[in-house]
């Protein structure tokens, strides 16, 4: 029997899945997205660039990973966001669980916790 390429790839691509769901490893996402709302604690509410100005559910939330216990960090965050609040912001973290309550479990919104941001296109 012959192994394909596509199988070979496939083959590899389960096993490194697997390893990083087994060693619980994290999976870093990057959004984009402009500055919608900042709240004192840090939570921030960022519109996904290129979204329906219509569209009440294109948004997401984003907030450092030490927040709420890390006081000095959510004043950094809050600051780096107003002095560049006509930014588009690229925002590296890792998955954090779905805010499901803020519209009900028909539109949960995604929530990320932030490693890194950085402002573009200023």
């Amino acid at each position: 029997m012959k192994i394909s390429r596509l199988h070979i790839y496939l083959i590899i691509l389960v096993i490194i899945t697997v390893t990083i769901i087994k060693l619980n490893l994290p999976i870093y996402i990057t959004y984009y997205g402009y500055l919608s709302k900042i709240s004192n604690s840090g939570e921030t509410r960022f519109r996904f660039t290129g979204s329906d100005l219509n569209n009440q559910y294109a948004w997401f939330w984003a907030m450092p990973a030490n927040v709420p216990s890390d006081r000095e960090a959510i004043d950094k965050w809050i600051k780096y966001l107003h002095d560049n609040q006509e930014a588009t912001f690229k925002i590296t973290g890792t998955k954090g669980e779905d805010d499901c309550d803020y519209y009900g479990p028909d539109h949960c919104i995604e929530n990320i916790d932030a490693k890194k941001i950085e402002a573009i296109n200023k």
